[in-house]
């Protein structure tokens, strides 16, 4: 992820006072996409009944795998806008200290 550092104030002693931080960060959906896809190395969808009635499944495909953890945190996310459970946080700009 790229990073971005500012100089905050340039005469500090021993050393400059400098503020880093990424200048590209996850969405809310895409960081419940990342914690999903670590626990899916083995979804598995239905794939008909074994002769004694069992069910048989097979393994998603990782593109479905990746598409349905996608749709789930999007589907999260839309209902905690819904309910007003995000709020809004300050920018980079509005915590720099004033001139």
């Amino acid at each position: 992820m790229p990073i971005q550092s500012i100089i905050l104030d340039p005469r500090a002693k021993p050393h400059k006072q400098v503020l880093v931080h990424d200048t590209e960060a996850a969405e809310l959906e895409a960081k419940y996409v990342s914690q999903m896809l670590t626990q899916a190395v083995v979804f598995a969808k239905p794939h008909g009944e074994s002769s004694d009635g069992h069910q048989l499944c097979v393994l998603m495909e990782p593109h479905e795998i990746v598409q349905r953890a996608c749709d789930i945190a999007s589907l999260a996310v839309a209902e905690f806008r819904k309910r007003g459970w995000l709020v809004h946080t300050a920018n980079i700009d509005e915590l720099k200290p004033a001139d």
